[in-house]
Order: C-alpha cells, then sequence, then structure tokens
C-alpha cells in the first residue's frame, strides 16, 4: 500500500534530530500542453515533496525543447528535475536514492533514461528522453558555458560518450543517427567532461508505459506513459495494438484513482486542477487576444 504525504525525512545524529529537506536542493521543472494528466503528476509532486519548488511552462504550442537551459537561470536549487505532465512519481524515497547516488559521484551531470533502444524510443541511446531526468545545475551551466555548444553533433563527442549501457538496450531499436532537437545539450556536457548515468527502463506491462525501478525496492519510482498527444484517441495504436485512451483510462482507474481516494489528496488534485484550467484559460485569453490583433481567427481545441 502506497503511504502518501511525505514529509521532509527526519535522521538521528548523535542522538539529535535532523531535518533533511530538498528545498535549496531540487527544483521540479515541466513543460506542459495543459491536458488534465497534469493535475494528477503536479499534486504527486506536490504530495511526495511539498517543500520544492514546481515550475510549469506552457508547451502546447512553440515547444522549447531546451526550455530547462532558457530557465536554468531562474533555478538556484543544486538540481533540477524534470517530468513531463504524462510522468507521475509515485514515491519520495526512491527518487532520493537517486539524488545520493548523484551526490558520491559528481561527475554524474545527468541521470536519465537512454532515448534508443527501449520500448517506447528507437533513436540514439546516447542521448537521454526528457520524460524524467536529474540534472546537475553546476554541469548545466559548465556545458553552455561555450556559446557554441548549440552546434555540436553526436560524431563530435561519439570518441568520448560512455557506451557502457548500451548492451542492456535494443539493438534493434537503436539509431545513432536519428536526433532531437535537444540532443545538442547532451553533446555539450560529454564534451564538457560531464558524464551521463542511464537508467534503463521496463515497461509495465498492463499499461504499456515506462517504469523506472530503483535497486532494492519492488515498486517503480514512477509510471511514464508516452503519447500525451493523442491520450484520448480511440483508435487501436498499430504498435502498442491497444488505444492510447483504453491506456490512459486504466490508468486513472486503477493507478492513479485510489491514490487520490481519501479527503487530503483530493484536495490536492483539486488545487492542481484549478491551476490547471485557470493557466488553460489565460493561454486562451491570450491567444485570442494576439489573433485578434493580427486580424486571424485562433481556433482553441486543446484537448481535456
Amino acid at each position: 500500500m502506497v503511504r502518501l504525504f511525505a514529509s521532509p525525512r527526519t535522521k538521528y545524529t548523535n542522538n539529535r534530530k535532523i531535518i533533511v529537506t530538498l528545498e535549496k536542493r531540487i527544483t521540479f521543472l515541466t513543460s506542459s500542453m495543459g491536458t488534465k494528466w497534469l493535475a494528477y503528476s503536479q499534486a504527486l509532486l506536490k504530495i511526495w515533496f511539498p517543500e520544492c519548488k514546481r515550475i510549469v511552462v506552457d508547451g502546447s504550442s512553440g515547444w522549447d525543447p531546451l526550455f530547462f537551459v532558457s530557465l536554468s537561470e531562474s533555478v538556484e536549487t543544486e538540481y533540477q528535475v524534470l517530468v513531463d505532465e504524462d510522468c507521475f512519481i509515485l514515491d519520495r524515497e526512491k527518487l532520493l536514492k537517486l539524488i545520493k547516488i548523484m551526490d558520491e559521484n559528481q561527475d554524474v551531470a545527468i541521470m536519465a533514461t537512454p532515448d534508443g533502444g527501449t520500448f517506447h524510443r528507437d533513436f540514439n541511446p546516447i542521448a537521454c528522453n526528457l520524460f524524467f531526468a536529474i540534472i546537475r545545475q553546476k554541469a548545466l551551466r559548465k556545458a553552455i558555458y561555450n556559446k557554441e555548444w548549440q552546434n555540436l553533433v553526436y560524431s563530435d563527442v561519439e570518441h568520448m560518450a560512455n557506451k557502457d549501457h548500451v548492451e542492456k538496450l535494443d539493438e534493434s531499436r537503436i539509431s545513432y543517427s536519428r536526433k532531437e532537437p535537444y540532443y545538442p545539450f547532451f553533446w555539450a556536457v560529454i564534451a564538457s567532461g560531464g558524464s551521463i548515468k542511464y537508467i534503463i527502463p521496463g515497461v509495465e506491462k498492463n499499461l504499456l508505459a515506462s517504469e523506472v525501478k530503483i535497486d532494492g525496492f519492488s515498486q517503480p519510482l514512477l509510471i511514464h506513459m508516452w503519447w500525451l498527444r493523442c491520450w484520448f484517441s480511440p483508435e487501436l495504436d498499430s504498435y502498442l495494438k491497444v488505444s492510447n485512451l483504453e491506456r490512459y483510462r486504466r490508468l486513472e482507474r486503477e493507478v492513479l484513482a485510489p491514490l487520490f481516494r481519501r479527503f487530503r489528496p483530493r484536495m490536492f488534485l483539486l488545487a492542481e486542477e484549478c491551476r490547471r484550467v485557470r493557466r488553460r484559460a489565460l493561454r486562451h485569453i491570450a491567444r485570442t487576444l494576439a489573433a485578434a490583433k493580427s486580424g486571424k481567427s485562433h481556433p482553441f481545441s486543446d484537448a481535456t
């Protein structure tokens, strides 16, 4: 049974109580399309990490693939943790264990899942996917210090890359030639001497979602659903052999709903849903005004 409502962890040293708080250590960042799943994912972060700052940016149009770099100057903590709105953190202690690994290995700049060789991704496995990533702020700033970093390509750093994790991946789903617009950041990290610790995701078979499990724990740290842009589609997905709507309904019914049955979690969820709706309304007003100024209409068709 999952115990909701974490508080800053308590340790005892020489009979003195020490409160371990993450307020100055972690900032959560999310680029959001504004779907209903944002309320769930943000409510879970609020429950597990009540002391941590959370930043949500509008990714519904003109998505900035390097939004976390743009926001880095406003992040004052040691780490920024990227969490997609369809990524659901299920436990505090498991994330703390990953932070501890980062603390003990100062050369590690990023901890994330490879972007190829997995059930859900068939791109370059030396780069990472951004649905969940722990990024050391000091390493980020070092990586982007050279103003030419965005021009880097994989061939520039291939000889420096650690490929030990590749043997654990599905070779048939690896393509070193495919790329994403956020890849230069990873090449800049490698070029600046930083290392990447790769987390190999598993597959949650009932939801056909990614799950990340941590050594020593039976339950996953997180579940990531993928295909958020078409979560509401009832059409059978040719790859998954099930509709995305059915997958997301199972998620809500079997995973999320039980977590929010009690009064306090439900109130957190309600609060986050109100924030989500407010963001969407303000975004709609801003776009409508911009369209009116330019003389163009702007239909509002975001899926809820």
